[in-house]
């Protein structure tokens, strides 16, 4: 019902995508739509905009008085000042999952992005090659056709393991089937399509079924910052400065950074992993060879 509903009002508003999965009795459905055409009839356009002068000698002398405000907000901590710098010099656009966006990717467009890129990390090599094929194919295709494609593989339970993991990470089904089609949900177009083009390695690299299952849940639970603290703590001698970085480009202090690691940890390995009293922090020796493979 809800479904249906959302595809009347996407009807309505001229919205290209359309949700699939889903089967609606005819008299239901002929209730619904009656109801949505009635709600149509009291859509009224928003009125006109009001003309918009600008007075071009007020907005120099604001313009003015804002730099002069910005001159006396400047924070001239040293300290400060040599975490922000290399913020400034080394801009990071990455998604939760450490999936980076390509320069000129949309936000709006990529609003799953995490939970997609999550959904690839725990694929196996058949089940990514599956959502490869349908890429190729405008993200739609005959069941014949993708048994060519991928001979010996069991379609059906690909796509099932596939929808099950959606299902629980979206909500939602990542695959249709329909009349022999299979179809990619129209919803999640934009994010597949951007891994596969520019992350076209997620559908090969990150592919880690030799982890243990704890350590499999807890790398797809990490977020990208988390994930490059931990790198830190690995590569460098003295993380204290990338680990101080990090926590001031996301609003945090570098103590609750180190904290909610080890409460992940906690939460799906069964211990923490961070000797946080340690100066500098470490990981704990009999976590060092997993944290490796991690990252």
């Amino acid at each position: 019902m809800v479904k249906h509903a959302e595809n009347c009002l996407r009807e309505l508003k001229d919205y290209k995508g359309r949700l699939r999965g889903y089967v609606v009795e005819p008299e239901l459905k002929a209730i619904i739509d009656d109801f949505i055409a009635i709600l149509a009839q009291h859509i009224t356009p928003p009125p006109p905009k009001a003309k918009v002068v600008v007075d071009l000698v007020r907005v120099k002398e604001l313009a003015k008085e804002s730099d002069q405000v910005r001159d006396m907000l400047i924070i001239r901590d040293a300290a400060i000042a040599d975490i922000q710098k290399p913020l400034a010099e080394e801009p990071i656009a990455a998604s939760a999952t450490g999936i980076t966006q390509s320069e000129g990717a949309l936000a709006h467009l990529l609003t799953d992005l995490d939970q997609v890129s999550k959904i690839l990390y725990e694929l196996d090599k058949d089940e990514k090659r599956l959502i490869e094929v349908l890429l190729k194919n405008t993200c739609k295709m005959k069941d014949n056709l993708i048994t060519e494609a991928l001979p010996g593989v069991l379609v059906e339970q690909l796509v099932d393991h596939i929808n099950s993991l959606s299902l629980e990470l979206l909500g939602d089904v990542l695959i249709v089937s329909e009349n022999g089609t299979k179809i990619v949900t129209d919803d999640y177009r934009d994010e597949l399509d951007h891994l596969y083009t520019a992350n076209k390695d997620i559908f090969t690299v990150l592919v880690h079924n030799d982890l243990p299952e704890e350590w499999t849940k807890f790398r797809s639970r990490l977020a990208h910052y988390q994930l490059s603290l931990l790198k830190a703590l690995v590569e460098q001698d003295d993380p204290t400065r990338e680990i101080c970085r990090i926590a001031h480009e996301n609003v945090t202090m570098p103590e609750l950074l180190l904290d909610s690691i080890n409460e992940l940890a906690l939460d799906t390995v069964g211990d923490i992993i961070i000797e946080t009293i340690s100066i500098p922090p470490v990981i704990e020796a009999e976590d060092l060879e997993m944290v490796r493979r991690i990252i």
